[in-house]
This record gives structure tokens, C-alpha cells and sequence, in this order.
């Protein structure tokens, strides 16, 4: 009986070690988030394949060759934490030094892009020129081949976007340059019918503090205030992201950018030009005071590839492939396509602190509340 009970345990332990052995051998497998819980999911599920049973945590800690749970912890989080600083980043689309300068401009409400129409006149041989399209093009290459599936650098070296405190951003335009699109009452032909023509109207502007970004206005203070209709028709659009920096809508926030101030607005629409004395895009902070905004949040979905090395016995990640999704905003109490309704439903997610949404609130002040805004403005000057 002692001969057979110590055979057995000689046959179980070599089925051990053979499991062990095939579980320490070099492998790489998907995960959806570099994190210590997704690498420990995989383990798992690289155990059940081989048919190896006991705790996960034990066997991460012979995989890396760690003495307890705490190191083998430290080791995973070091990993991605060293791969989210350096190769995650580096894979994102960086702009050029020439995107400085041109980048500004834009988002101030100039170029050619906001200030060009289409026309028929000015060419020796009567051709269209000025063609938005064409005169963007790069925008839908860029979108087609960059921004549904690699990151993009959020621009926060521009002074348009380096203080976007409670992070959020908006643009607002007032005047549409494209036909056919639906979108705005510019119309063919161009010459006769779209001058100075209007994109849908969605907000109203309350006024302009000018001092909130002097750097786009040249204008060091003062304010532009439209009473009643007198702005016309004004469209308005933004987008908001998470406080934690490690999250996706803000690693990705400069896809955001890209998608609603070049891609949706611009070459989709021909929206152009911004409110007198306020940059045409920027944080809210430094935007003008207005009822509403309309918003677009992103689906954003990640693959990453872990490597084990059993010879150095550490893991290693890569960023496999991405996919994001441009859509309306799903708000607080079903009000969707709604920027401060989205900022809302953040708060409630714990993504945002509710002292944010009241700032954002004396930005985004309401339907019907430009008049007293104006008044609060004139009595404390």
C-alpha cells in the first residue's frame, strides 16, 4: 500500500511539474487593458487551457520568480505603468512644429479653412476655386486613416487648450461656407448664396469676457455682449473626459478634438469662424458664456498584447489595435447630445466632482438665461 501510495504521488507530481513547465514556457496572450487583473485573467485562462489547476496568484508568483503576492503585484503594475509612459504614448500621432503656428490660427477662427468660399470668380479661365474639400482634404484623409484607429495628441501645448481645469472643451462657430450637406443655409450657387451664411442654430451667446483668453482676441479686456438675437444663428459643440489622466476618453481626448472641430464641423458641415472677440475652439473655461452646447463622446476599444519571457521571467505589453467610435453624448436623465447633460452623468459616475459641474454651469447657463447673465456681468463691473 505504501509502494502504490508512492507511486501515485511520483505520477501526480510529474503531472505537476510537466503542467508547470508548460505554463513557465515563453507565450503571448490578448488582453483588453494593460492592468494587473487583466494579466491575471489571462494566466487563468492560459491554466484552464493546459489543464493546471491551483491559485492564479501562486503561479503568477512562480512565473515571475517573485517570493509574494505583493512583489508580483509591483512587477505587473511597474510593466504597464513603464509601457503607458513610453511605448503607449509613443504611438500616438504626434503634430508637427508647423502644427504650432497653424494650429492656432485655426482654432482661433482663421486660415484659409475658416476663411475662404467656394466661388467661381477670381480665375482666368472662370474655374472653381476655394473649394473646401479639396482645400481640407487632408482632414478625411486623416480621419479614414488615423483617427478611428491610433491615438492623437491633445494640443495642450497651444494656449487654447493648456488649462482645461475641469476638463471639457468647445468650439462655436457662426458661419457655414459648404452646400449640400444639410447642414446651415449656405446654398448654390456660392457666389449669390453663400455670403456670410449661417450654421444651424443651436445656443445662444450670453457675451464675451475677453480677458478669459486675451490671446486669441489681441485684445487684452473687455466684452462683447448680444443681447436678445443680435449674435444670429450660433452653433456650439463640445466635448468632456474623465479626471483620471489614465483613462480612455482622456488619453484620447485629442481624437475627440480632431473629430468635432476638424472632421464633424468643419469638413462635414462647413462650419467656420468664430464669436467676435473668443477663440473659435478652446477649453470652456475660455470660451464665450452661452445657453448650451451639443456634445460627442467616443466607444473606444483597445487590444494589447502581453508577452511572457521565461527567461527573464517579466512580462511585456504592446498596443495591438484600437477602434474608436465618434457619437451624440448619452446624458444625465436621457438628455442626450447635450455637453452640460453629459458632464452630468460623469459627476454621477464619479468621473467628475460635482464643484466641476458648477463651473461648467457658469459657462453652459441655460435656456432663457442670457438676460440676466448680461445683467450680473454689467452690475458687477
Amino acid at each position: 500500500m505504501k509502494i502504490y501510495s508512492a507511486a501515485l504521488l511520483f505520477v501526480i507530481l510529474q503531472f505537476i511539474n510537466v503542467h508547470a513547465n508548460e505554463l513557465l514556457q515563453d507565450y503571448t496572450f490578448s488582453v483588453e487593458a494593460c492592468t494587473l487583473q487583466e494579466v491575471k485573467k489571462a494566466v487563468k485562462n492560459r491554466m484552464n487551457d493546459i489543464g493546471m489547476g491551483g491559485n492564479v496568484n501562486k503561479r503568477l508568483r512562480q512565473m515571475l520568480g517573485v517570493s509574494n503576492n505583493r512583489k508580483a503585484k509591483k512587477q505587473i503594475k511597474d510593466m504597464c505603468n513603464s509601457f503607458m509612459a513610453n511605448e503607449y504614448q509613443s504611438s500616438f500621432l504626434k503634430y508637427g512644429n508647423e502644427f504650432t503656428s497653424f494650429g492656432k490660427q485655426y482654432f482661433d477662427g482663421s486660415t484659409e479653412w475658416n476663411e475662404h468660399r467656394q466661388t467661381d470668380q477670381g480665375t482666368s479661365d472662370g474655374t472653381t476655386s476655394q473649394i473646401l474639400s479639396v482645400e481640407a482634404a487632408v482632414v478625411n484623409q486623416v480621419y479614414e486613416t488615423i483617427a478611428q484607429q491610433q491615438g492623437m495628441e491633445f494640443p495642450d501645448g497651444l494656449s487654447n487648450f493648456e488649462n482645461c481645469e475641469i476638463g471639457a472643451a468647445m468650439c462655436c462657430w457662426i458661419q457655414d461656407r459648404q452646400a449640400n450637406d444639410n447642414n446651415g443655409n449656405c446654398d448654390t450657387p456660392y457666389d449669390q448664396n453663400c455670403v456670410d451664411k449661417d450654421p444651424m442654430d443651436n445656443t445662444d451667446i450670453c457675451y464675451v469676457d475677453m480677458t478669459r483668453d486675451n490671446s486669441s482676441s489681441n485684445v487684452p479686456a473687455g466684452f462683447a455682449i448680444f443681447e436678445g438675437e443680435s449674435e444670429g444663428d450660433t452653433h456650439c459643440h463640445g466635448f468632456a473626459w474623465d479626471s483620471d489622466n489614465s483613462a480612455v476618453d482622456a488619453l484620447y481626448k485629442g481624437n475627440n478634438l480632431f473629430y468635432v472641430s476638424m472632421y464633424d464641423h468643419l469638413y462635414s458641415r462647413g462650419y467656420v469662424r468664430t464669436v467676435p472677440g473668443a477663440p473659435m475652439c478652446a477649453c470652456v473655461e475660455q470660451m464665450p458664456i452661452v445657453s448650451r452646447s451639443d456634445c460627442t463622446e467616443m466607444s473606444i476599444q483597445e487590444t494589447f498584447s502581453v508577452t511572457y519571457s521565461a527567461n527573464s521571467k517579466s512580462f511585456e505589453a504592446s498596443l495591438d489595435n484600437v477602434s474608436i467610435e465618434y457619437a451624440s453624448c448619452e446624458g444625465a436623465n436621457g438628455n442626450n447630445n447635450d455637453l452640460e447633460a453629459y458632464y452630468e452623468r460623469l459627476v454621477n459616475e464619479g468621473r467628475r466632482d460635482p464643484s466641476e459641474l458648477e463651473c461648467l454651469q457658469e459657462i453652459l447657463v441655460g435656456e432663457d438665461n442670457c438676460e440676466d447673465e448680461i445683467a450680473d456681468l454689467l452690475n458687477n463691473q
